[in-house]
């Protein structure tokens, strides 16, 4: 199991979760990055979420109903913190993400190529994940910057 009290070199740990995450979702796998990119670009091109209140300036994607380890299918919801009380929008999903301890590697650099760097090294360096919800954090303000947030087993 990962230590927590001990992150590898270049992680940091806290403890996060506790909001929701609206937005578009497909079923895809590692195995398979055109349907991953696909569900990107339906993001950009529909911008579902358009003028609808936020609560935190930043995108969203949600890694969780895994069907086994990272090379299993899993589904991927990509989205936005909305203001609490909003109704979900027709064609959207709603995903609670509950409080729990997260292992966090920040990425820099030009996108996606960063995040797939990163996730490579998680792949190598935390193989006793938890497999429940992870998620990766895009500040609006920092588009060249996703910090990965891997929840650990408890």
């Amino acid at each position: 199991m990962t230590d927590i009290a001990t992150p590898p070199p270049g992680f940091s740990r806290c403890r996060s979760g506790g909001f929701a995450v609206t937005g578009l979702a497909a079923i895809v796998s590692n195995d398979d990055p055109d349907a991953i990119g696909a569900l990107w670009g339906r993001w950009f091109a529909e911008r579902p979420l358009e003028g609808r209140p936020c609560a935190e300036a930043a995108t969203f994607a949600v890694y969780d109903r895994y069907q086994g380890d990272h090379s299993a299918p899993f589904r991927l919801t990509i989205g936005r913190v909305l203001v609490p009380g909003l109704a979900v929008p027709d064609g959207l999903i709603r995903i609670d993400l509950a409080a729990a301890d997260f292992l966090v590697l920040q990425t820099a650099g030009p996108q996606p190529a960063a995040l797939a760097a990163g996730w490579a090294r998680i792949w190598q360096t935390l193989p006793d994940r938890a497999f429940r919800a992870d998620f990766d954090r895009w500040p609006d303000a920092e588009p060249d910057r996703a910090d990965i947030h891997v929840e650990l087993r408890a």
